[in-house]
């Protein structure tokens, strides 16, 4: 991280954030052992308390992350990433004259302190009806080290 900080020159504003969260389960690494074991709880719980920063991530229909930014906004957050996707899986086949229609998505990620989460995430489930099928999906990850966010040096 330290290297990634000097070399992008994270501490400066619009240079970039780089972060890292802990991943629980990887299947597929070539170092990786034949046999996988199961997570453990309570290794999770400890990242999580330590953590300053948790990384809440919103997928929903393509024309829809300016809102969740709208409304995080309003909740307490200075900004967030808006990534482009599509959806795969989905189990309503949509077709317009013939050709099928692939859903597209939008993923807003926003790295927010942790005291911030709750109210952040009430207002997007209630402001979005996330919890509707179909609506959207939210899902929050702890972050266990972070360069370049200027918010921090604000405080």
């Amino acid at each position: 991280m330290d290297c990634f900080d000097e070399t992008l020159q994270l501490s400066k504003p619009g240079h970039g954030i780089a972060y890292i969260t802990p991943v629980i389960c990887a299947v597929g690494l070539p170092e990786q052992e034949a046999n996988h074991k199961q997570t453990d709880s309570k290794t999770v719980q400890q990242t999580e308390g330590e953590s300053m920063f948790k990384k809440l991530t919103v997928i929903v229909d393509r024309g829809m992350a300016n809102d969740v930014m709208d409304i995080a906004r309003k909740a307490g957050v200075r900004g967030g990433t808006i990534l482009h996707g599509r959806g795969a899986g989905a189990e309503i086949d949509t077709r317009l004259f013939g050709v099928e229609i692939e859903p597209e998505k939008e993923l807003v990620i926003i790295l927010t302190p942790k005291d911030l989460v709750d109210k952040v995430v009430s207002a997007l489930t209630e402001e979005l009806d996330l919890n509707e099928p179909g609506k959207g999906i939210l899902f929050i990850e702890p972050v266990v080290d972070i360069r370049g966010l200027i918010e921090m040096s604000d405080k």
